[in-house]
């Protein structure tokens, strides 16, 4: 799986991503089990591959879900 690479990112998009922390930064998450259900996580993924990323958040959205049924966030192994 490709990982975000912060020092390619232009001085605009590490700029949106500051201004999507600073907006939700006081927002609670919930428990890592709940990932696909999180309104916050939700939030921040819709926000920041909007602002940031320019790319269709159903992707991350997808991951989200995909990770969610690892059985090991739920100690079922």
């Amino acid at each position: 799986m490709p990982v975000l690479d912060l020092e390619r990112l232009s001085l605009n998009q590490l700029a949106a991503a500051a201004a999507v922390y600073a907006d939700l930064k006081h927002c609670e998450l919930q428990g890592f089990t709940a990932l696909a259900e999180d309104p916050v996580r939700h939030e921040i993924n819709e926000r920041l591959c909007r602002k940031v990323l320019d790319i269709d958040p159903e992707i991350v959205a997808d991951i989200s879900r995909k990770l969610a049924l690892e059985p090991t966030l739920h100690a079922r192994h």
